[in-house]
């Protein structure tokens, strides 16, 4: 086979594998960005968080969403969880074992499991998964407001 030709067939794969692996992203964001929560997920945050109003159920759920978008964009790197009412939203989500299994396989393509929470520290190394969140929530979510 002639050399030229197998340098093109490699290139080609490659370009493909590029677009594939970026194709599998893009719809993996769109996934947590868009699927829809479990039914009865904020009536039971809010037996938690009595204060809580519908709008604000809205805002913590759309704090999920980007705290899981940081965590896609880590590329799999501990990625902390800057609030404690996002956190219990999470816990409640979990909960929903099958809805949660489905969120994560599409969202993540595996389960992500939950980690402790994390707590400012004077430590600037125990802060890294928190410094890390915040910084792909300000750079991949700062523009996004959920339809």
């Amino acid at each position: 086979m002639h050399p030229l030709l197998i340098v093109l067939a490699v290139a080609a794969v490659g370009v493909a594998l590029v677009f594939h692996f970026r194709y599998v992203a893009l719809r993996r964001e769109a996934h947590i960005r868009h699927a829809e929560l479990p039914k009865g997920l904020f009536e039971k945050l809010r037996a938690r968080h009595p204060q809580l109003s519908l709008k604000d159920c809205q805002l913590v759920a759309n704090g999920l969403r980007q705290f899981f978008l940081a965590h896609l964009k880590s590329g799999r790197k501990f990625v902390a969880m800057p609030s404690q009412v996002v956190d219990d939203l999470w816990h409640e989500f979990i909960l929903c074992t099958k809805n949660y299994d489905s969120f994560c396989r599409q969202g993540f393509g595996r389960f992500l499991h939950h980690t402790l929470a994390v707590v400012l520290t004077d430590d600037r190394m125990k802060n890294a998964g928190l410094r890390r969140c915040w910084w792909f929530v300000c750079r991949c979510c700062s523009r996004w407001t959920p339809s």
